[in-house]
């Protein structure tokens, strides 16, 4: 696995210089939505415009949030990874209340400082928004706490941030079905490696270069992911195709993740019970790299 040394520089505008239209008027205004602007040495936030028909109303800031998962310009990524899902948007009085699915609690406490921060700004730039919360199945989520973003509040400076990039390769499901296919990522995360549950969901993501399949239904399919002291990575789904199908699906996985130097070998379970259960044969147990279907 590769490893970089790059820098995430957080650049935040003046926000009072964003005021796109009153609260309660009907009208198409352009809003700044914000995304990461890749480098080759540094990650910036970038914001791209959005008309959006009455902004200041909760269906307004929904729609805010929701195109904050779909840049449109060249090299903008979203803050948001696509296994947080946007459950809701409300609005009481100047206060916007934006609730995620449980999967912001996976995320490190970076990643979540950066979806939170990019969200608060994009919501902070509407005018007749004074405060944005961010929660996650309803409960209140770091890094403010109980506490509310606001314009003099806002966890995000010009402080370089050290991000450390991995090329990995991840293991997709051909388009024919019949075997896998080898795809090398860079990816950039704050720790020393990436997690195991990070190079999963990087599965859910698939190839520009079309026609491969993810050997993943969704983030939901992972129940769990944990590495013991062992270096064994144990990876609980809460379903799994039966036959070659499902054999290849555990393949992928076990592919995936023995690439990564800290992980000796992986189990793969389906709700606590081992693949031959769920009518897949020759995969329980500990596994290592399979070549022999890699085409």
């Amino acid at each position: 696995m590769k490893k970089q040394r790059l820098a995430l520089v957080l650049l935040i505008p003046l926000l009072s210089a964003c005021t796109p239209g009153g609260t309660g008027e009907k009208e198409v205004a352009g809003t700044e939505v914000y995304f990461v602007s890749a480098g080759e040495q540094e990650r910036r936030l970038t914001a791209e415009e959005r008309p959006v028909q009455e902004p200041c109303t909760a269906a307004g800031l929904q729609e805010l949030v929701e195109s904050m998962y779909r840049p449109q310009q060249a090299g903008h990524e979203s803050l948001i990874p696509p296994q947080v899902q946007l459950q809701k948007v409300t609005l009481s009085g100047a206060v916007a209340t934006v609730d995620f699915s449980r999967d912001y609690q996976d995320l490190a406490a970076l990643e979540q400082s950066l979806l939170s921060g990019g969200v608060a700004l994009t919501l902070l730039g509407v005018e007749g928004v004074d405060y944005v919360r961010i929660t996650s199945d309803g409960a209140f989520q770091p890094p403010m706490g109980d506490r509310y973003y606001s314009i003099d509040r806002i966890l995000l400076n010009s402080t370089a941030i050290a991000f450390n990039a991995f090329d990995v390769m991840l293991y997709f499901i051909t388009e024919d079905g019949g075997g896998l296919s080898a795809v090398q990522r860079t990816i950039k995360v704050a720790g020393e490696y990436p997690s195991p549950r990070t190079l999963l969901t990087e599965l859910l993501t698939l190839p520009e270069e079309g026609g491969l399949q993810s050997p993943l239904a969704g983030a939901e399919a992972i129940n769990s992911c944990v590495l013991d002291e062992n270096g064994v990575c144990r990876v609980d789904l809460s379903e799994l195709k039966s036959g070659p199908e499902g054999r290849l699906q555990v393949e992928a996985l076990a592919n995936t993740l023995a690439g990564d130097s800290g992980i000796e070998a992986v189990v793969v379970t389906v709700n606590g019970q081992p693949p031959s259960s769920a009518g897949v044969g020759g995969v329980d147990g500990e596994l290592s790299f399979f070549g022999e279907h890699v085409k």
